[in-house]
């Protein structure tokens, strides 16, 4: 049987002013226990977003341990594979 998490935390970068306005949210969410974070993009180009995901891994996984914070990558199962993510979401009109 599958455990979900109590929350999964949506990290859309547009909603953020810069990139590192985005990774200290993730650091926060996973200092606090949040074990699924989904990266959301919509709007940059693919480089921009692959760039971002990786920092936003790195720095996130910082003093926590890889097997208690999953990261999601929003849409796009090349970038989820490229950034060693470790799942993608697809929506029902994807």
């Amino acid at each position: 049987m599958i455990s979900l998490p109590r929350l999964y935390a949506i990290l859309d970068a547009s909603y953020f002013p810069d990139a590192g306005a985005l990774i200290s949210a993730a650091e926060k969410l996973a200092g606090a226990g949040v074990s699924f974070i989904q990266y959301r993009n919509k709007s940059d180009n693919p480089r921009v977003m692959l760039d971002h995901a990786l920092m936003l891994l790195r720095q996130s996984r910082a003093g926590v341990p890889a097997a208690q914070v999953h990261f999601i990558m929003n849409d796009r199962a090349d970038l989820c594979l490229a950034g060693d993510f470790d799942g993608v979401h697809v929506g029902q009109d994807d």
